[in-house]
């Protein structure tokens, strides 16, 4: 659980115990009793959520890494040869050395993370753009 998500909790719980004092003053033993039910309830629909948000969490994760992993790979592949920055939701490689750039590594690269890719010009460098694939 993230340190939001910690904070929040703890919010709810003190806020809970605040809440149980003040039906402890005003509302008679029995409603009481059947609020508490309830409350326990609640609380373990907030569990059951939570679990399914970790859960979410760490897909959308494991979705992300690949994508993670491309620019790492990217920036070691490409070296001082290139530099390698993002743009446009993709990636934009400015090529620095193109006669020792590391053009088919790179480009079997991108292609392997069945990325989109598209080599021009800006400003008398050559460029590589890519993204990953459209939807």
């Amino acid at each position: 659980m993230s340190k939001d998500d910690s904070s929040s909790t703890q919010a709810l719980e003190h806020r809970l115990k605040e809440l149980e004092e003040k039906l402890r003053e005003s509302v008679p033993k029995k409603e009481a009793e059947e609020l508490k039910k309830k409350i326990s309830e609640l609380e373990s629909h907030l569990k059951k959520y939570e679990a399914e948000l970790e859960a979410a969490k760490r897909t959308i994760k494991d979705l992300q890494s690949p994508l993670r992993d491309i620019v790492s790979r990217l920036k070691d592949i490409v070296g001082e040869y290139g530099k390698v920055s993002l743009q446009y939701g993709g990636y934009e490689i400015a090529v620095t050395d193109p006669h020792h750039f590391p053009w088919n590594l790179t480009l079997d690269a991108l292609l392997d993370a069945s990325f989109e890719v598209w080599i021009t010009r800006k400003d008398g460098q050559n460029v590589i753009r890519c993204k990953p694939p459209s939807v």
